[in-house]
């Protein structure tokens, strides 16, 4: 008797695990007794637990002990997320996403020469480092695929950066595999190669199968286009469509290769290879071509212009805490102080924060002594060690030996001196990591004694708690040397900023200057249009529109107008810029960079907030509180109470200023985008649920809320209860109409 493999259907000899000619699994063995049954059982055949595998998640019922499972296709705080979901269930959702597929190129003919335990064992070890880079850069495996993986960045949570996560997480794949090829060729013989696609674009992502087996994954075009890259991809080479390239082509360099003819499009899809991160990376907003002076921001830069003259006067240092939210002008205010800094002969070191370091300890620091040093991201292990011993002895040189093994600690380098590595060895991690705040001290201080020095950091949301620890054990510095510290921070999305704030405050009044940068006044907005382009010849819907959709956000002023310059609404002739007569703003959408950016922050929100904001975008840009507490039905008022204090500190929410309890969101492109994201069918039944509660509190009434009711019915698809809706407000009115004629005859009347 022989198993026929499942995928390849050759034959096997019974007791082996694995098929002999593709690797794939023939048994599946049982979670709960390790009983191993044939693979095309549903239930185990000795227990009777259910087989149906976790992957990509298991999004049914989700017990603690599927949990390692669930690490090997997602982060824990993706995991968090599905468990944290109604039921174990994340929602159906319209999502901006990049999508990676890799496989592993002639696998299956080098697997035919080797031991087919071997294979297995080199194949579940390949799959495990791929997934990890990226998992490492939070995207979520969606499949596995024999040699190949599939994997979203973007779903099911959003982040403003997902092309580039993507992209990084390919290079680190093929970074991985290129070691493990070290291992592979030394006992095998063997090379493997990898290809890898990427593509980006709007995907539907949810769930679908059966309740016996449920599995969280995105569909449409984009998919497809990913697959069909990776297949066009050279052997150890990334291709990436056109989407890609456009929004990561500041950070890495690319190499055009032509038009492929895609099966299912019309027309060519332009095809770009990765060749590597840039040494030298460009700014990823603004539009390329036009550029606008800093407007607004006189007061701020001013204040900026008097530290940087104090610091080369020799003045004390200063702590500089810039906040704002993302998009309103801070890394735009840097730039206007950077020329200064630089023309009054300072020292300056800029590190900026991920979103994927926020894990990786002392990532901050590391950073820092990096460029600080002079290790480039291609330096090999011996030049970076020399360029470090060089840096530290010429820094302390009657200290180097001491301080040293620290920085090399710091750095994740071995210990140069294998004694002093034992010594270090036998410290207890708390007083390790204490030498090691003590020797960075001194060196940070030997460097102000050369130089003043300003530490600028940016995306001080996303520094990891380490860095954070050394951090404020580096702010005193400031009362002693030539240091100035500035460090750029969004106002919402951590506690970073405000605990820096608050030691600020309460250790360095006379060092320390916070500066809140808010959007800018509508004329404001207007100036700046008006300096990106030339206006007389825009039509006036666009002229008044553009700045009062931006509502003050420098960045979405921006980068609406580069979609009306994409979609070709506007153009440049002879100077002056020119719109096409009747175009709105609802004809264009939302531009992908700022859906991206809104959409991560509400990925980042608990699931209750989340759906509340849900409720809030289909009620409408102004939610009464009586009718959003009837849309959620809460446990209590209390619990709705907390939620809403949550999202107006977070910056989602706001009162609306009238007396009644009306909320609102601060930026009517939230509301956009939060909507934009759900399924129709899931919109349609909340617009029900919002009408329906509407008539309950307006019964007897409606003639109030006609054109609401009207708007929600429509938008719920129920057509005929529009239409009674009109008959209604028909019948008002022509009732109000006969009572008007009726008292104006009475009141004729009496006169005469």
């Amino acid at each position: 008797m022989v198993l026929r493999c499942p995928v390849c259907q050759s034959p096997n000899p019974l007791g082996i695990t694995v098929c002999t000619s593709c690797a794939s699994a023939l048994v599946d063995v049982c979670p709960q007794c390790d009983f191993s049954n044939p693979i095309d059982f549903r239930f185990c055949g000795n227990c009777g637990r259910s087989l149906q595998e976790e992957s990509p998640a298991e999004l049914a019922t989700l017990d603690k002990k599927s949990w390692e499972r669930l690490g090997r296709y997602m982060p824990e705080h993706i995991v968090d997320k599905v468990l944290m979901s109604h039921g174990g269930k994340i929602e159906g959702e319209n999502r901006n996403v990049a999508v990676l597929f890799a496989d592993l190129k002639d696998f299956t003919t080098i697997s035919e020469r080797m031991n087919p335990e071997r294979v297995y064992d080199i194949l579940d070890e390949c799959m495990r480092g791929f997934a990890n880079e990226i998992q490492r850069h939070e995207g979520t495996v969606d499949k596995y695929m024999g040699d190949g993986i599939m994997a979203v960045f973007g779903a099911p949570v959003a982040h403003e950066n997902d092309s580039e996560r993507a992209v990084r997480a390919a290079l680190s794949m093929i970074d991985f595999l290129h070691q493990f090829n070290k291992k592979v060729e030394q006992e095998n013989g063997q090379r493997l190669h990898i290809r890898i696609g990427v593509n980006a674009g709007m995907v539907t992502a949810g769930m679908v199968g059966t309740e016996f087996r449920m599995q969280y994954t995105v569909v449409g075009d984009v998919v497809n286009l990913a697959s069909r890259l990776e297949e066009l991809a050279n052997p150890d080479s990334i291709l990436v469509s056109r989407a890609v390239l456009d929004s990561t082509k500041a950070l890495f360099n690319y190499l055009p290769r032509g038009s492929v003819t895609v099966k299912g499009r019309r027309s060519p899809v332009e095809v770009y290879e990765v060749l590597g991160l840039r040494k030298h990376p460009g700014q990823q907003r603004g539009i390329h071509g036009l550029r606008a002076p800093m407007i607004g921001r006189e007061k701020e830069l001013n204040q900026l212009y008097e530290v940087i003259k104090g610091l080369q006067q020799g003045n004390e240092g200063k702590v500089i805490l810039l906040t704002g939210e993302a998009g309103v002008g801070k890394t735009r205010l840097l730039t206007e102080c950077r020329s200064l800094m630089y023309e009054r002969n300072l020292l300056v070191v800029e590190v900026t924060c991920h979103s994927h370091t926020t894990e990786q300890s002392y990532w901050l620091f590391q950073e820092f002594f990096r460029q600080a040093f002079g290790v480039r991201a291609g330096d090999d292990e011996e030049t970076k060690e020399r360029k470090i011993q060089d840096s530290v002895y010429y820094l302390l040189p009657n200290e180097f030996r001491r301080v040293l093994p620290f920085v090399e600690h710091l750095l994740d380098l071995p210990i140069s001196d294998a004694d002093t590595a034992r010594k270090m060895g036998r410290l207890s991690p708390e007083n390790r990591r204490t030498q090691t705040f003590l020797a960075l001290r001194q060196l940070a201080v030997a460097v102000t004694q050369r130089k003043p020095l300003v530490v600028v950091v940016d995306n001080l949301q996303w520094v990891d708690q380490d860095s954070l620890d050394l951090l404020l054990f580096t702010l005193p510095l400031v009362k002693q040397c030539s240091l100035c510290l500035f460090l750029i921070s969004r106002n919402y999305e951590s506690e970073a900023a405000s605990i820096i704030h608050q030691f600020g405050l309460e250790t360095l009044p006379g060092q320390y200057l916070p500066l809140t940068l808010l959007p800018l006044s509508l004329f404001d907005s207007y100036r700046l249009l008006d300096s990106l382009l030339e206006m007389p010849a825009l039509s006036p819907q666009l002229r008044q529109g553009i700045p009062e959709l931006s509502e003050g956000n420098p960045f979405f002023l921006e980068e609406i107008v580069r979609l009306l310059m994409e979609q070709e609404a506007i153009w440049c002739e002879n100077g002056k810029w020119h719109s096409q007569p009747d175009l709105t703003l609802k004809d264009i959408g939302i531009p992908h960079s700022i859906h991206a950016l809104l959409a991560s922050r509400v990925d980042r929100l608990p699931e209750h907030l989340r759906y509340i904001l849900q409720c809030c975008a289909v009620i409408g840009q102004h939610i009464p509180y009586a009718l959003l507490k009837a849309v959620v039905e809460p446990e209590s008022e209390e619990v709705l109470n907390g939620a809403l204090e949550e999202l107006e500190h977070r910056k989602f929410l706001c009162r609306d200023g009238s007396e009644e309890r009306v909320y609102a969101f601060c930026h009517i492109l939230v509301r956009e985008a939060i909507y934009r994201t759900m399924l129709t069918h899931r919109s349609r039944e909340l617009h029900l649920h919002v009408a329906h509660c509407l008539e309950n509190r307006h019964a007897g009434r409606l003639y109030e809320v006609l054109d609401l009711l009207a708007y929600h019915f429509e938008k719920a698809s129920t057509p005929d209860r529009r239409l009674d809706l009109s008959y209604e407000a028909f019948a008002v009115g022509k009732a109000l109409v006969e009572h008007e004629a009726e008292s104006f005859m009475h009141e004729e009347g009496s006169r005469n």
